[in-house]
């Protein structure tokens, strides 16, 4: 249902009526003249940054090289191991090589080991033979008499020593009967003597030599001249 319209009100064109008999539509703001369209409104991103109220992002942290650290750790370390090591060895070898070098020494004078040990020498005897049956017949024996002095930290078993000869450059032998060096063990700060015969020709003269050691330490050799 339409509603009663008032007398006085006239309707306008455009209005859902239709135009009135001599009424021209008034012109649009574009038909002006010098009038010039707007370009349509674009609302702002929330996210770009206005000109003139924003900052340079800062740069990114300098990441630090951490290769030449461990290329340095794992190049050193065997370096410093090795050196060590060497240092060690190089220190133990030295020691053991103090303690079972050998020499020589003059009869009647001790030599020292590195480690202690002390073995001297007498000077050597005729040797006298406890039998008939120690000698034979046209030969003749020199007797020398040891002295072994434990100068190390630990006991000495005497079962490890041993002694040969030569007289004039020949092997002289020992003489059976004669004092074999004994099993006992000697203590720290101890002594024992030992005297074995060695054979030689009667009446000889020329150089003779006794060489003595100790399980595997280097020999000490005594040397005299008989006749």
């Amino acid at each position: 249902m339409t509603a009663p319209r008032h007398p006085d009100q006239v309707p306008q064109p455009g209005y859902g009526y239709p135009p009135q008999p001599g009424y021209a539509p008034q012109p649009g703001y574009a038909s002006q003249p010098g009038y010039a369209a707007q370009p349509a409104y674009a609302p702002p991103s929330a996210h770009a940054p206005q000109p003139g109220y924003g900052y340079a992002p800062p740069p990114p942290p300098r990441r630090r090289r951490v290769w030449p650290w461990v290329v340095l750790v794992v190049v050193l370390v065997p370096i410093l191991g090795f050196a060590a090591c060497t240092a060690v060895v190089g220190s133990a070898a030295s020691k053991i090589s103090s303690d079972t070098k050998g020499g020589t020494a003059a009869f009647g004078n001790a030599f020292t080991y590195g480690d202690g040990l002390a073995i001297s020498a007498a000077a050597p005897t005729n040797y006298t033979p406890k039998n008939s049956f120690e000698l034979a017949k046209g030969e003749a024996a020199l007797a020398v008499t040891f002295t072994v002095t434990n100068g190390t930290k630990a006991p000495i078993s005497m079962a490890l020593f041993s002694a040969n000869a030569t007289f004039n450059n020949a092997p002289a032998d020992r003489v059976v009967g004669a004092d074999l060096f004994p099993t006992q063990d000697v203590a720290p700060g101890q002594s024992i003597t030992v005297t074995q015969a060695f054979k030689v020709p009667p009446g000889g003269k020329g150089p003779f030599q006794i060489a003595v050691k100790q399980g595997f330490k280097d020999a000490i050799f005594f040397n005299a001249t008989v006749g």
